[in-house]
């Protein structure tokens, strides 16, 4: 079938496929990043600078002499020992040629040494002239190196750049080939989505009949469009074009019967099943089979008359008719079915009302357009085939009219081919019964079409009939009972959440006083008595022996003390201590709860274009989308801007802003500056250890990216060799 997804059902917005293809809305999607893959390869490097002969120039500066007197003294060496040289040509004994020789050497060598500190700065600068020269073609060639080494990095950051996807606008398409049922929304926002989806099909080259039985214009901007891209439009407007519509043209009696029995019974909600809508039908089948040529509401209701009444013929039977109609029944079952005669009299005569005499078209078949001139399709078959019921016919006719219009469609759905390439759309389907829209769903799967069926409200036959189809979008839903009964419909799912909080705070403040009191008395008696007695010996000697004899004084004494001592003390004190304290501590509890996947508040604030999809064969569903045009139109500019490269500060120069642009709504595609590089900064090449050009580190991936200097640029020129003369020279002491 054309327009049919295969797979997933969506496409790329970027391409023409997803612009111009099967587009139901659009879907705003995230930004996209891919994985970040370093690039491997090191910049290219200086190689470190060498001067060996500055360490030899410096060290023969070092070892030389300075000073006025050393200079002096290298002067008087040259003069003494050239003239020693000069005076030895004039001796004339054999040794007198070696003589002059070794003063000779020894002039030069004494003249070198004299020279030194005058040569040392022109040779330092001579090779100093040598190795700029070779450092800066070894520049050259790294600064080539450098820009391909630049190149190479740029294409694998745009690669990567090319493979994310900014925050964009995708189309949004079900999944399902077969039924979708459209809930809720308002006339404004039906509209949006009825031209988002019959105009994207009409560009895939399926054929589109809308049947807007509304009665809120909602087709009016579809069948604009289709006018406008000089497509076949067949538009009918009922009543006006009923006759041009022929809705009983091509029906057989019994199909009559069956369509006009099902509109008065469902008009009138008589839901007793029985033989009463048999009864009906069967009447009706038989006054028709006496009806020799077209049938019509106003010949149909003439006939029923004439059966029911026995009445005058009218000009619109002829005589034959009438004959067979006043014998169609006998006079008692003419009184039998006197009362279902009556009421589909009544209904009959409200259909005749509404149908009008042929128009200017003469009955040729063909529609008319809103600005009134005729469109013909190309061999018969429109690309687009619009029935439209007035918003100005009355309620009672317009209900009854509507039935009638759906049943004759449910009667040539049934005789048609099975065919591919067709749609179907019924807006306004809410006044018709769960089985009427089932026995539609069945005949158009049978025939290879695809049904979408616009529901205004979700109530009543509605609700029986959601998820009957396959996919399935809600609009805006005002009415909380409908919101509530779509978002049990889309279903709960298991979520945690925040069940408990808790915030506990403390503070303590604590006091103590104490006195404390303490007596002691102390008792003390001591009694100390002693003895003291000494004794002296002498020992004499004599010739022959020794003998001890007593002498001195002998002492005797006695010693008593008595001490007798009480002692009392007595302690008191008072300590007193305070204790302050706070503490705080949080809690939080989470629970696990089986909740409405989305809200019915969701549903009851959606913009007038927004929409849930929900397609049980689409992984991702539900989808939030939106079928507002100003998406399509913005997307088809060249040169679209994002907000977000607004709040970036990215917008190109000259690009005005688009004026249908809203706030946080992504209108397309657009182009970044590519990544500036900007030149390095080579330090000149000098004899110091400080100026010396420093090769850069080895750059990791995550480093900023080298800066390269463009192909006609020099480097930055070296100090001229006469600044460095100073620096083998010293001043005199």
């Amino acid at each position: 079938m054309t327009g049919t997804p295969e797979s997933s059902g969506q496409n790329d917005a970027g391409g023409g496929a997803g612009i111009h293809g099967e587009r139901w809305g659009w879907e705003l999607r995230a930004p996209e990043t891919s994985l970040p893959v370093p690039f491997e390869e090191q910049p290219p490097g200086l190689p470190p600078p060498t001067a060996p002969w500055l360490a030899r120039l410096a060290g023969r500066r070092d070892r030389s002499p300075q000073g006025w007197w050393s200079h002096v003294r290298r002067a008087c060496g040259v003069v003494v020992i050239g003239g020693a040289a000069w005076l030895s040509t004039a001796l004339s004994w054999e040794y007198a040629g070696w003589v002059t020789a070794t003063l000779i050497v020894a002039t030069v060598v004494v003249g070198y040494f004299a020279l030194r500190p005058a040569v040392l700065p022109w040779w330092g600068d001579l090779r100093y002239r040598r190795w700029r020269s070779d450092l800066l073609t070894q520049q050259q060639e790294v600064l080539a190196a450098t820009r391909e080494w630049a190149r190479r990095r740029s294409e694998h950051e745009n690669g990567l750049a090319a493979e994310s996807r900014p925050e964009r606008w995708e189309p949004l398409r079900p999944v399902t080939t077969h039924r979708v049922d459209v809930y809720g929304g308002d006339p404004s926002g039906c509209e949006s989505l009825l031209l988002s989806v019959a105009g994207s099909l009409l560009g895939t080259g399926a054929t589109v009949t809308v049947v807007d039985l509304s009665q809120d214009g909602i087709c009016h901007g579809l069948v604009r469009k289709a006018m406008d891209e000089r497509r076949t439009v067949d538009a009918a407007l009922l009543p006006h074009d009923l006759a041009a519509v022929g809705l009983l043209t091509g029906l057989t009696p019994e199909d009559v019967g069956g369509v006009v029995a099902e509109a008065v019974h469902v008009s009138e909600r008589d839901r007793s099943a029985g033989g009463d809508k048999t009864l009906d039908a069967t009447l009706i089948e038989q006054i028709c089979g006496t009806l020799r040529g077209p049938v019509s509401f106003t010949r149909l209701h003439a006939a029923v008359r004439v059966v029911a009444y026995q009445e005058p013929r009218p000009e619109v039977l002829e005589r034959e008719e009438y004959a067979a109609l006043v014998d169609l029944l006998g006079e008692g079952a003419r009184r039998s079915t006197e009362a279902r005669l009556f009421r589909l009299a009544a209904a009959l005569q409200r259909l005749a009302a509404l149908e009008p005499g042929a128009g200017a078209d003469g009955g040729t078949g063909r529609a008319k357009d809103s600005a009134g001139t005729l469109v013909d399709g190309v061999d018969g078959s429109p690309s687009l085939r619009v029935w439209e019921l007035s918003e100005r016919v009355g309620d009672l006719a317009g209900e009854l009219l509507a039935h009638v219009v759906f049943q004759v469609l449910l009667h040539r759905l049934r005789h048609e081919e099975q065919t591919s390439g067709r749609v179907l759309v019924v807006v306004g389907a809410d006044r018709f019964r769960r089985t009427h829209i089932e026995r539609l769903d069945q005949l158009a799967r049978r025939r290879g079409v695809r049904l979408v069926v616009f529901f205004r409200h979700l109530r009543e036959d509605a609700v029986e009939l959601l998820g009957g189809g396959e996919a399935v979008m809600f609009m805006r839903l005002g009415n909380a009972r409908e919101a509530e009964q779509a978002a049990t419909f889309i279903g709960r799912d298991h979520r945690l959440v925040l069940s408990r909080f808790t915030v506990s705070r403390s503070s303590s403040l604590s006091t103590s006083v104490g006195t404390s009191r303490s007596e002691s008395a102390t008792n003390q008696d001591s009694v100390s008595t002693g003895k003291q007695w000494s004794k002296t010996r002498n020992y004499h000697y004599g010739a022959v022996m020794d003998f001890p004899h007593d002498s001195g004084t002998r002492n005797r004494g006695g010693q008593r003390t008595t001490t007798t001592g009480r002692s009392t003390t007595v302690s008191s004190g008072e300590s007193r201590s305070e204790q302050e304290g706070t503490s705080e501590s949080q809690s939080m509890g989470y629970q696990r709860v089986y909740e409405f996947g989305v809200e019915p508040t969701f549903l009851q604030a959606l913009s007038p274009t927004a929409f849930v999809l929900v397609d049980p064969r689409d992984p991702g569903s539900p989808r939030l989308g939106d079928c507002g045009p100003e998406i399509l139109r913005e997307m088809e500019q060249p040169g679209v801007i994002r907000p977000s490269d607004l709040a970036a500060g990215r917008l190109p120069a000259g690009q005005p802003l688009p004026s249908a642009m809203a706030p946080g709504r992504v209108v397309g595609p657009a182009s970044l500056p590519p990544p500036s590089i900007q030149p390095p900064s080579f330090q000149p090449a000098s004899l110091q250890s400080e100026r010396l050009p420093q090769p850069p580190a080895n750059a990791s991936p995550a480093t900023p990216p080298v800066e390269v200097p463009p192909a006609e640029a020099e480097p930055s020129p070296l100090p001229a060799p006469n600044r460095w003369r100073g620096k083998f020279q010293r001043r005199p002491d």
